[in-house]
This record gives structure tokens, sequence and C-alpha cells, in this order.
């Protein structure tokens, strides 16, 4: 068996190296994540997220495999069920299934904007607003972001993702939490006043950061940003190539949907992978694309199965 977290996981024979999955390299869960108020150790280093879950934050995974280095994650504690702990892992088609989080383009979850960046290879464009309360905030919506010209280049070349400063909730507290989640990301980010718009690699290199906005200026302002996006694509093609030497690779399910992961094990038509973050699928072969099936035959063949 292989601890994950807290959750067990069914170390199946790799049939496609012949030795049973490494149960090296997976983190063990600190002290603070697994005690309670009054359990000892290290008081709790989590924050609440602007997720729909209400997933708590905490140090791990910031790094992973290079992905958004030294990011907070919205997933950590995701994977560790204390109270399940034979949980199965999310299934690979049921989670790209998912398209929670969107409004009119933008994502709204800083988790799922990241991990759409990663798999679909784009990059990713991080607006900081406040359209309710900052005029400037709307001018650069209403003069950039509602153009045509601008939706038809977002949808080919980046994920889109608001985090907008007019936090709602369903009491005090919970906006309390959400505001303390913002200032995380905008101390992360270096954000010093509103409108901010970034565009990065999904390694987490930012290519353009533009603060403020004057009217008027709407093509100028889409020009800068065409120029970031140019250059977060050539960081992107640096970085995966990195990452394929490491055995992560592109897999498309018969429906189309990708996720960039590598390979941790296969057994009997059913394969277990991992996508940079970290964060594990459970996926059977009949799920996927011809040209990935032929991948694994091809590889079985290699060691003669």
């Amino acid at each position: 068996m292989v601890l994950i977290g807290c959750a067990h996981v069914k170390r199946a024979t790799n049939t496609l190296t012949g030795k049973r999955p490494p149960s090296v390299g997976v983190p063990e869960v600190p002290a603070h994540l697994r005690a309670g108020p009054d359990g000892g150790g290290a008081p709790p280093l989590t924050r609440v997220t602007l997720d729909e879950e209400g997933v708590p934050v905490s140090p791990m995974n910031m790094a992973r495999e290079g992905l958004m280095p030294g990011l907070p994650s919205e997933e950590d504690i995701r994977w560790t069920d204390p109270d399940n702990p034979d949980a199965p892992l999310e299934g690979l088609e049921e989670t790209l299934a998912q398209a929670k989080g969107q409004s009119a383009g933008w994502e709204v979850s800083y988790t799922e904007a990241t991990r759409r960046a990663v798999r679909e290879g784009m990059p990713l464009l991080i607006w900081f607003t406040d359209t309710q309360r900052s005029p400037l905030c709307r001018s650069l919506s209403a003069e950039v972001f509602s153009a045509a010209a601008f939706e038809a280049f977002a949808q080919e070349h980046f994920v889109r993702l608001r985090i907008d400063f007019n936090v709602q909730g369903d009491d005090e507290d919970d906006r309390l939490r959400k505001k303390e989640y913002l200032a995380t990301l905008k101390k992360r980010y270096k954000v010093n006043g509103l409108p901010t718009v970034l565009v990065m690699a999904p390694d987490g290199t930012v290519t353009g950061s533009y603060k403020g906005y004057s009217r008027g200026e709407g093509e100028f302002y889409f020009g800068r940003i065409r120029n970031a996006t140019r250059t977060a694509e050539e960081q992107l093609v640096k970085w995966r190539a990195s990452m394929e030497k490491k055995g992560y690779r592109v897999w498309k399910t018969r429906k189309d949907k990708q996720v960039f992961a590598k390979l941790l094990s296969y057994s009997k038509g059913k394969l277990i992978m991992v996508e940079p973050s970290g964060k594990r699928l459970e996926a059977k072969e009949k799920q996927l694309s011809d040209e990935d099936q032929e991948w694994i035959r091809a590889e079985l063949a290699k060691r003669g199965r």
C-alpha cells in the first residue's frame, strides 16, 4: 500500500516498468494539517479560498515540478482525507469535465485557472480588479476586455482569471476569510493598485505586468498584452520541453479533452498519472485517444509484454 497524505492507494504492479510504483517522493502531511486546535504542534497555516468548496490553503505544494513556483495553492489538503482514508482517486474524465467557476469567459477560481493553463498549454492572464468601486477598472473592462478583438484573441491564446476585490460572502466571517485570501494573492503578485493585469507562462514566469489604465488607450493596452502573450507562449514551449524530459506528456481523452501529466503506474488497463501540481488522477485505457492507446501498446511491446 502507498500512503498519499492520509489516503491509501493499492500498489498494483506497473506492467510498463515491471515494478511496483515507488512510495518515495510522496510528502508527509505536516502535523499542523493533521492536528486539531488542541492537537499540538505548530498553529494552522491555512486560509480559506474563494472556491465554493472552501478548501483551505497551506504552504504545501507551492513549487511542485515548476508549476507556479511559490504561489498559494487551493488544492493542498484536498488529496488528504483523514475521515475517508480509502477514498478513490479522482477519475480523469470526471475531472476534465468539470467547468465550474467561469463567468463570461473568465475563470474566477485561481486553482481552476492555473490548472487549465497547464492542461491546455496556454499562458495565463490575471486581472486584479474592483469593477464595483473603481472607474478605471470599469473603463478597462469596457474599452479592452469587452471588445470583440480581445475576446477572439483570448479564446485562442490564454486562460483568463478575474480576481475581483468586490468581495461577496454569506456572512461577515466568510467575507473576512475571502479578503484574507485575496490579500495573499495580492502580496504574492506585488499588486499595489487596481486595475493590475499580469500575463504569465504556466511555470510562473511573468512576461507582462500593467498597473492602472488611461481612458482611450485601449488599442495600445491590448497591443502590450499581445506582445506579452507571445513571449509567454515561447516560455511555455521551453517549460513543456523541460517537463517532457521528466516523463510528462499530453494525454487526450476520446472526448477531446487533454491533460499534461506523467504516468506513475499501469496495470490491466488502469493508469495512475500525476499532474505537475502533484494532483493524481486515475484513468482507464479505453478512455484515452487512439494515439495514447497506441503509445501504451508500444511501451508494453518494448518490455515484451
